[in-house]
């Protein structure tokens, strides 16, 4: 409210329709220094929405520079330039969000289910499948 950013920043909290605000927003901002397997970013790529995030490497492992700004979650500086060129450079931004959304298809149920698939197919083939 200080800042006069009523109306553009949203803390919402929990949320149920998430999905709605992801695809009308202009960035979404995920600096944490530290992820398990980063779902919320998984949904924002697959939203299409442009992508501030930590440079880690649970981030980078499904994501190229091409794909997201990556900044240093230390630095208020580079996040705040992350952000700042989202918002001042949109063409690059939604560019970059449409090949992260292109990325995420490769985390879609289908795709999961048939990589689980494959794994059992191949564990109950193995050979030595049964030899201690």
């Amino acid at each position: 409210r200080r800042e006069n950013l009523d109306g553009r920043v949203i803390l919402a909290g929990y949320v149920k329709n998430l999905w709605g605000l992801m695809k009308r927003a202009d960035v979404f901002i995920s600096v944490s220094t530290y992820e398990g397997h980063p779902n919320a970013v998984l949904e924002a790529m697959a939203c299409g929405c442009p992508l501030v995030l930590s440079d880690i490497p649970a981030h980078k492992d499904f994501l190229g520079g091409e794909q997201a700004f990556f900044v240093d979650a230390d630095s208020a500086t580079e996040i705040a330039r992350g952000i700042l060129t989202c918002l001042d450079k949109p063409e690059i931004a939604r560019q970059m969000a449409k090949k992260a959304e292109a990325a995420a298809s490769a985390f879609s149920t289908e795709n999961v289910a048939n990589q689980y698939e494959t794994v059992y197919e191949q564990t109950l083939s193995c050979p030595s499948r049964g030899r201690h």
